[in-house]
């Protein structure tokens, strides 16, 4: 990871609970950060986060911090 940076405290924003591995959606532009997925999780529950999240980000009825 040749672009790799010191770690900011950002960790501590986006996952307080200190779960690993832990999954986010980014869109640096904005700050918006989605949780998909905290601990060891399935392929198959992960597609159903995913589907939830997508649902509801196409009804723009999602609070994304």
């Amino acid at each position: 990871f040749p672009e790799a940076v010191p770690d900011n405290g950002i960790i501590q924003k986006v996952n307080v609970k200190g779960v690993y591995p832990a999954l986010f959606l980014a869109h640096p532009p904005t700050g918006n950060v989605i949780p998909v997925a905290w601990g060891m999780t399935t392929p198959t529950q992960l597609m159903d986060n995913f589907t939830t999240i997508i649902k509801a980000l196409e009804r723009k009825d999602f609070n994304a911090s």
